[in-house]
């Protein structure tokens, strides 16, 4: 019974392809375009000599904010912060349009200029001329060019603990070494 019911379905499907005509072929598209890379960091990427991945920095991040600019808190950030400052910018450099690179680059130069840590200031300074640089017409750049008016680029000696009048200074010694930054209070 079955079989006979197979045959009879089998039976009309060729009687209406037969009638319907000549089949006409099927139209063929073609994608011309190159496949779509997502703008994000994947979460299993890793970036840097302590292979930190994009929500490993940010977290880092987030946890040395909390833990604050107490001196007693500097010990043991100092190996998050070496980690973030080798990661940050492969992450950026590997993802530009990533939209937590900003933010990310941004607070962690926030955390260390607020440190007061003259070490951490140039790499500071760095991150926010590099916001205003890649980031131009966001928040961040105007914060970031806020943040960088504040500095004050002097020369790495005490000028008032110069010679006087009567004695003889070394000028080589002084004028040969490059510019540090203080973050004006």
């Amino acid at each position: 019974m079955t079989r006979l019911l197979f045959l009879f379905a089998g039976a009309l499907a060729t009687a209406l392809l037969l009638c319907a005509g000549p089949v006409q072929a099927a139209a063929q598209y073609f994608v011309v375009a190159a496949p779509l890379r997502g703008t994000e960091a994947p979460a299993d990427e890793y970036f840097g000599p302590y292979r930190l991945s994009s929500l490993s920095i940010r977290n880092a991040i987030s946890d040395m904010m909390i833990e604050g600019n107490s001196p007693l808190a500097l010990p043991l950030q100092r190996d998050r912060i070496e980690a973030v400052r080798a990661a940050l910018p492969l992450w950026a450099q590997a993802y530009p349009h990533d939209p937590w690179v900003p933010s990310s680059t941004f607070k962690f130069a926030q955390f260390l200029s607020g440190k007061g840590v003259a070490a951490f200031d140039p790499a500071a300074l760095g991150l926010f001329s590099y916001l205003v640089w890649a980031y131009p017409h966001t928040w961040y750049a105007t914060q970031a060019q806020v943040a960088l008016d504040s500095f004050d680029m002097l020369p790495p000696f005490d000028q008032l603990a110069g010679p006087t009048v009567g004695q003889l200074a070394n000028v080589s010694e002084v004028s040969l070494r490059s510019l540090s930054v203080r973050h004006q209070r």
